[in-house]
């Protein structure tokens, strides 16, 4: 009896939050990342249930990558936003840039959905 209750005790299930956390980089990311410049560009599309969406660059026609836990802010970011980020890059081959620190230029309350 001792020896089954033991058994059920031993199955502890942990729920993954759904909450999106910053993701965590290795020292020397996070410090080309801060280090970078700023970069100007327009959301072209972002999808808050995928967590995850692109940024045009003003100088380039390449989309940019961007991650949900890599926005500033209290909005969420939509197409057509104008943005300054800068750039890190993207694991694990690092041949395509991310943007990292994310923040919307002119976020307003009516146009805006909040994250919470």
């Amino acid at each position: 009896m001792a020896a089954q209750e033991n058994s059920q005790q031993d199955f502890h299930f942990i729920v993954p939050s759904p909450v999106p956390t910053r993701r965590l980089r290795s020292e020397s990311t996070h410090e080309r990342a801060v280090a970078g410049e700023c970069r100007i560009g327009v959301c072209h599309d972002f999808h808050r249930d995928k967590g995850h969406g692109f940024i045009k660059p003003e100088d380039s026609n390449d989309l940019i990558f961007v991650h949900i836990s890599d926005i500033n802010g209290e909005y969420v970011l939509k197409a057509g936003d104008a943005v300054k980020f800068k750039t890190c890059p993207l694991p694990p081959k690092c041949d395509k840039l991310q943007a990292v620190d994310v923040t919307i230029v002119d976020a307003d309350e009516l146009s805006h959905e909040r994250w919470s």
